[in-house]
């Protein structure tokens, strides 16, 4: 499946419709931990140009062009429900910029860092994002100094240290 994911946003990339692309959220941090059920799968995209409108349809039309259906706010690529997602704010367009080239199995697909996955669950605060903190967290391969750095620049020390707080 994410070799075929990651094959479309590749070819949208070389034929101009995004420049660039990332796996985010919950498939991300499967990848830097481990297994749990999460019903999308969701990808970032930087569009090319720039302009103040953004403009999907393009990108809907060429997906369409290769069989690949819309159904809701998802498109279904290999069987799995994909949402595209336009990074809504700095932190998840940093994410996204560096984001990591990882294999799947399958082939190489570029994955959100744990340090901002983890991040963007300390700002979400949500039950199911709190659990996933800790998954990240636990991660050998985690770096707490790039994190504490990452939370500085976003503004979101006071976060976390209620979260190290309530979890003490």
């Amino acid at each position: 499946m994410f070799k075929e994911i990651a094959d479309v946003f590749d070819l949208l990339q070389r034929e101009g419709f995004i420049t660039s692309w990332a796996l985010g959220r919950g498939v991300a941090t499967i990848f830097h931990s481990e297994p749990f059920y999460t019903e999308d799968v969701d990808v970032f995209v930087e569009l090319t140009g720039e302009s103040a409108l953004v403009n999907m349809r393009p990108i809907y039309d060429r997906l369409s062009q290769m069989g690949i259906v819309a159904q809701g706010q998802y498109v279904i690529i290999a069987g799995s429900s994909v949402q595209i997602i336009i990074p809504p704010d700095a932190l998840e367009a940093e994410a996204m910029r560096e984001a990591v080239e990882m294999e799947t199995g399958s082939g190489i697909a570029r994955f959100f860092r744990p340090e901002h996955l983890a991040c963007i669950y300390l700002r979400l605060g949500r039950p199911k994002d709190k659990t996933r903190l800790v998954l990240l967290l636990k991660d050998k391969k985690f770096s707490h100094d790039r994190f504490l750095d990452i939370s500085k620049r976003f503004d979101l020390e006071q976060k976390w240290l209620e979260y190290q707080k309530l979890s003490s």
